[in-house]
């Protein structure tokens, strides 16, 4: 008889104890009834005993974006009662204003009862005591396509904060670029009795196109440094950690895009507050050289335009000119009161002709955003002097002396090379026969001479610190040979490093210009130490 109770008495307890185990509880509750449309409510979810599955939680998704969420569980034994206990607390942020129901949460068929949360639209008053708060405001809430429009968010809080973040603008309607202008701004400031620190942030927008442009809010995400307990004195608040949860967000912003203005043909649309344009060249104007080549640059710049959008400057030469331009440098200042666009055209100018140019003057259109009206920003134009190369000018003078003493020759004028424009300037120096003339060859001809002296004793001097052995000096015989080609001789031999040769040469030149001269002084006077 025993023997039967005994088995009965444990299938007795054994069923007693699952059902117990299985048996669930399910209860919610939120730590305000009311809250405002910008802050987030808390809500608590407790099951008592096992569970067949976590609750459902997306049917909160269609009144409540889940901010965060966490769980913890506790098991108890006292006198041989056996408990156990979970708790899911969620961070809520309502989607709309007004009254909303948060449903039953289900596990199974154990399900919490609906809980009502009123949620206000926010007013002044919830502004003047809130710790932390987020605004956003733009420029203007009527732009035209193309123009610049600042948008700027700032967070003011006078609670430290242990955590912060904030999403990113995504413009919706019309096709936007968004440029970040630079770093965040912190300062100080008061709103009614508080002062907060505030961190603003400011963004530069470029609608590409009219119609309605929306920007959407912006969400912060944060907590509070301070009391970490919640207002539900749960035995689980020493599991929390950080501070409170904070989650805000801006409000929407709707911007009219409208139609540029009229604008003429082939003309580039530029909406800016103000336009200049650069050239190196148009207050010192440089002094070319045929043959030489020479940097010009041009710099665009305007307030409330992006590098990007600056069309490039269309630069004319004169077809003497030679032009190669460089790569062009775009680049953008951006500050907190918008961008500044600003581009570099590099030219290299190599001019192929001597005499006097004149580059006519740049000029662009665009649109004065302030004053609403067309304006013409244009430069002066520039008058560069091209002198012809030193080769050029070497070869052109023809140093004319008579052979025999008598009366002067009417002036020889040398023409100017065929593609050399001829110049005022330039139509004096041909004339040849002019005592200004005969002074610089004189001149001339004595340095030269002086030079080669100078040479042959430097050579001599160091032939004899090392003792070479010299054979005697011959006797120079003076060969005629027309000037021009004496002249070539003497520059060959001296590029040629031939003292010896030069020295010949130059007498051989000096006797082609003046006959008369005495030559056996000169050479005396070369081979001497």
């Amino acid at each position: 008889m025993v023997n039967r109770i005994l088995p009965l008495s444990i299938l007795w307890l054994v069923l007693i104890s699952a059902t117990t185990l299985h048996a669930a509880e399910l209860h919610s509750r939120t730590d305000r009834s009311q809250i405002g449309i910008n802050e987030s409510v808390t809500l608590e979810l407790t099951a008592l005993g096992n569970l067949d599955s976590d609750p459902d939680l997306s049917v909160l998704k269609d009144d409540f974006e889940i901010v965060s969420q966490s769980q913890s569980s506790q098991v108890q034994i006292i006198n041989g009662d056996y408990s156990k206990s979970k708790v899911w607390t969620l961070t809520l942020l309502p989607q709309r204003s007004g009254t909303l129901i948060i449903p039953a949460l289900c596990s199974g068929s154990d399900c919490s009862k609906p809980t009502a949360l009123i949620v206000r639209e926010q007013k002044p008053s919830d502004l003047a005591e809130a710790k932390v708060i987020l605004e956003a405001e733009v420029s203007s809430l009527e732009v035209m396509a193309g123009q610049q429009l600042i948008y700027t968010i700032r967070l003011l809080y006078r609670q430290p904060l242990l955590q912060a973040g904030l999403g990113d603008l995504s413009p919706e309607g019309v096709e936007t670029t968004v440029h970040l202008l630079g770093e965040d701004v912190r300062y100080e400031t008061e709103r009614g009795s508080w002062r907060y620190n505030v961190i603003e942030r400011n963004y530069a927008l470029f609608p590409q196109h009219a119609g309605q442009l929306t920007l959407p809010p912006l969400h912060f995400n944060g907590q509070l440094q301070g009391d970490n307990r919640s207002r539900f004195n749960s035995r689980f608040d020493n599991f929390r950690q950080g501070g409170q949860t904070i989650r805000l967000r801006s409000q929407a912003l709707d911007i009219n895009v409208t139609e540029p203005p009229t604008i003429p043909s082939q003309q580039p649309w530029l909406p800016a507050q103000k336009f200049l344009i650069g050239d190196d060249w148009q207050h010192t104007p440089p002094t070319l050289t045929v043959g030489e080549p020479a940097t010009r640059t041009i710099i665009t710049s305007a307030t409330g335009l992006a590098a990007a959008q600056l069309p490039e400057l269309t630069i004319i030469s004169p077809q003497s000119f030679k032009v190669y331009p460089d790569q062009t440098i775009r680049q953008d200042q951006l500050e907190a009161t918008g961008i500044r666009g600003i581009m570099e055209q590099k030219i290299a100018v190599v001019p192929t002709k001597a005499g006097t140019f004149t580059l006519p003057e740049l000029q662009l259109k665009w649109w004065d955003i302030d004053s609403k009206k067309w304006r013409t920003q244009r430069t002066k134009e520039v008058t560069v002097q091209v002198l012809p190369s030193q080769r050029d000018a070497s070869s052109a003078i023809d140093i004319n002396v008579s052979d025999q003493p008598g009366p002067a020759k009417a002036p020889t004028v040398v023409p100017a090379p065929a593609e050399s424009p001829v110049s005022p300037a330039l139509d004096t120096a041909s004339v040849t026969d002019q005592p200004a003339q005969h002074l610089w060859m004189w001149i001339s001809a004595l340095c030269v001479v002086g030079w080669g002296i100078t040479l042959g004793l430097l050579l001599r001097s160091r032939q004899q610190r090392h003792q070479q052995i010299t054979t005697p000096a011959q006797e120079t015989v003076i060969t005629a040979m027309p000037q021009s080609k004496a002249r070539d001789e003497v520059v060959r031999c001296a590029r040629d490093n031939e003292a010896a040769q030069t020295r010949a040469a130059l007498l051989i030149w000096i006797h082609a210009i003046s006959p008369e001269s005495d030559i056996e002084t000169f050479t005396q006077q070369a081979k001497e130490p």
